[in-house]
């Protein structure tokens, strides 16, 4: 993401060490910025995509296999306050679209230097509630509990989401993976690296999961099955 800071002549000194990036639970942190007065702009590009914004490769699922985004608002954390957005919202964004929201925010009237936070707000859309008690992996007639970076989250139904999976207690150097599919009432989407890979170094151990949750609330387990 890329962050343009307009700055006036006069004013105090604003310093943020670093622009956090909240949007449907989900916090990026990146660079800061220094800028002076008190209204002053960022540049924040905006694409709708079901999977994780750090996501570099060919695209894992196509643009009509999910919905536009209807974001209603931008707000900013005190002391900060954002007083214009362009272009303005609410604002619907179609898959794989590409907006670039120009954010006027106002200062503090007093010299600053930390953080700033600022929250993308959808639409309404409805959500579901994840708890996910464990990561169980099926691989080559082993099965092991995967370590897991998520426990307990709320997403948009039918949502994809990304979850990072340390294969070492269940693939070997050598083996070639041909397909993962995911239990219900989960479904896998994607994976990095792209289907079939071989395990031929250590980076091929970690794996990048795409999954699409489900329309209802779940407790349990996500069981996910390697061949």
């Amino acid at each position: 993401m890329r962050f343009n800071p307009f700055k006036p002549k006069n004013g105090n000194k604003i310093k943020i060490t670093a622009i956090n990036l909240k949007y449907n639970g989900e916090i990026h942190s990146v660079e800061g910025i220094e800028a002076s007065g008190k209204i002053f702009t960022v540049t924040v590009p905006f694409t709708n995509r079901p999977y994780s914004n750090y996501l570099t490769q060919a695209e894992i699922v196509k643009a009509s296999d999910f919905e536009p985004v209807s974001l209603k608002s931008i707000s900013a954390g005190e002391p900060f306050k954002v007083v214009a957005v362009e272009p303005q919202l609410p604002r619907k964004i179609g898959p794989e679209e590409r907006v670039e929201f120009k954010i006027s925010i106002a200062a503090p009237d007093y010299a600053y230097s930390g953080p700033m936070m600022l929250e993308f707000v959808e639409e309404n859309r409805e959500l579901v509630h994840l708890e996910i008690t464990s990561i169980v992996v099926n691989a080559m007639g082993r099965s092991a509990t995967a370590e897991s970076t998520i426990n307990m989250f709320n997403v948009p139904k039918n949502h994809i989401f990304q979850q990072n999976l340390q294969l070492l207690k269940v693939l070997d150097y050598g083996m070639k993976v041909e397909s993962i599919t995911i239990d219900k009432p989960f479904e896998f989407e994607g994976s990095l690296p792209k289907l079939p890979f071989i395990v031929n170094d250590a980076s091929s151990f970690v794996v990048a999961v795409y999954v699409k949750a489900p329309d209802i609330n779940y407790a349990g387990p996500m069981t996910i099955n390697i061949k």
